[in-house]
């Protein structure tokens, strides 16, 4: 009896694994539909829905206490199709037995944020837009044109976690035109310059002289080689802060971008 029993658990996650793509696009599709559907407001969403596709995995789609035991600071998509906790709403990731899931909240909310990669902590979540009713001018363009900000204004560039919301955005400028800046708390930058090492130059006098090329399209330093100016670049690097309450949640790729 004990060995057939590992049999059946290990054939379980087999299967689930198996279905563990199909299960990631189905879990879309449901937001997808409930956002495009005239007859959403008129279904009572229930995990029955999806035990009724016969593509279901309890251990990866379901908020039931047998199978959701994550904190809200531990969630993955490695493990998970969709979350459980009181942000999902927030975010468009809740299961669809969530406590939180309401199907107006994630048709509103789904595909309001971009998936923004960061080296170190993978895919995150961030607003990257303005809202709809803010004006046209220096804080939109700001926020929403970074590659041309970021050439003149590196430390506006870096993403800045709400302290009331505890919403992530990709810049200063996009929290404030989204009039959550209070409170905000930016993420660090660290400079990588390869080249420079065998100079031993500090890191005062990197910051001191760091500027943006525009024919290489690159930070960097230039130093006097020889007679001659040679530029070593360097590279900018995001992380999040260790004190960053809350931190920034995981998306999944692909996610839909504002255009």
């Amino acid at each position: 009896m004990p060995k057939h029993s590992v049999d059946i658990d290990v054939t379980r996650n087999n299967m689930c694994t198996l279905l563990h793509m199909l299960l990631k696009w189905f879990t879309w599709f449901m937001v997808l539909f409930m956002s495009t559907s005239s007859l959403a407001a008129d279904i009572q969403w229930t995990y029955q829905e999806v035990k009724n596709s016969g593509k279901f995995c309890p251990e990866r789609d379901s908020c039931s206490s047998e199978w959701w035991t994550q904190g809200a600071e531990h969630l993955s998509w490695k493990s998970r199709n969709c979350f459980c906790d009181k942000d999902c709403s927030l975010y468009g990731d809740c299961c669809i037995d969530a406590e939180t899931f309401d199907h107006n909240e994630q048709k509103e909310n789904f595909g309001s944020f971009s998936c923004v990669p960061v080296r170190q902590h993978g895919l995150v979540y961030m607003r990257t837009k303005c809202s709809s009713d803010w004006p046209a001018g220096q804080i939109r363009t700001g926020c929403e044109d970074q590659p041309s900000s970021s050439r003149s204004d590196p430390v506006g560039t870096l993403p800045v976690t709400s302290g009331i919301t505890g919403i992530t955005y990709s810049n200063y400028y996009c929290a404030v035109c989204n009039q959550d800046s209070i409170g905000g708390q930016l993420w660090k930058l660290t400079l990588d310059c390869p080249s420079l090492q065998e100079f031993n130059k500090t890191n005062n006098f990197i910051r001191e002289n760091i500027e943006y090329n525009e024919g290489k399209s690159q930070w960097g330093v230039e130093l006097i080689t020889n007679g001659n100016p040679v530029f070593h670049a360097c590279y900018v690097a995001l992380y999040v802060p260790h004190n960053l309450t809350p931190r920034p949640r995981p998306c999944l790729d692909p996610r839909p971008h504002h255009s």
